[in-house]
């Protein structure tokens, strides 16, 4: 979530990128803002504007559980069976492949193979050897923030392989609030763990 206050995208909620991240909670400090609709303790709304219409998820943690459910689900089928005895079933899903940005990072070469063989392609690269790209891949002033917030590499590596960095910064009502409210069954199958509270 703290990348999320690095770069937004369409998502809209009330924060401080700096100071106040990812601020899932609204706080007296969120009440006596320019959003006074706030409630202490409750759910800091976020307005996303998707491309069919804005929607606005009770949360930042609300917003992840909503926008991949949909893509974990895709695989349900339904029965569309009209005589009695004989089930048609029908999926109402979609190809999709979900990559994790740590797995970029930690496992990039196993990842790109993982993904080539998924869908019938064939891994290459220079000589067939996996290439590294050590500075950001992002370039162009729309490519995810500033340039001194994209990092290279090392840097992603560094930023992201300290689970107490993750958490660095975030308050503890936002990660009581993280661990309360992201679906255990959705951490568990991207393999995330709940952030850890302070005793």
């Amino acid at each position: 979530m703290k990348s999320m206050c690095r770069h937004s995208y369409s998502a809209q909620w009330l924060h401080n990128k700096d100071t106040n991240c990812p601020n899932l909670v609204g706080s007296q400090q969120d009440i006596h803002s320019r959003d006074a609709g706030r409630v202490i303790g409750k759910g800091n709304p976020v307005r996303v504007g998707y491309k069919q219409q804005d929607v606005v998820h009770e949360s930042l943690a609300h917003m992840w559980n909503e926008f991949y459910e949909p893509y974990l689900n895709s695989t349900n089928t339904k029965d569309h069976s009209k005589n009695a005895g004989t089930t048609i079933a029908t999926s109402e899903g979609f190809n999709r492949i979900i990559v994790r940005y740590e797995d970029l990072v930690f496992y990039p070469e196993e990842t790109i193979k993982s993904i080539c063989n998924c869908y019938g392609g064939q891994f290459g690269g220079k000589g067939g050897k996996f290439q590294y790209k050590i500075n950001s891949a992002k370039f162009g002033e729309s490519a995810h923030g500033e340039n001194e917030e994209k990092v290279g590499y090392v840097e992603a590596i560094i930023r992201y392989g300290n689970e107490k960095e993750r958490i660095n910064g975030i308050s503890q009502t936002d990660q009581e609030y993280a661990t309360n409210t992201l679906r255990k069954d959705m951490m568990a199958y991207f393999g995330y763990k709940n952030p850890v509270t302070k005793q």
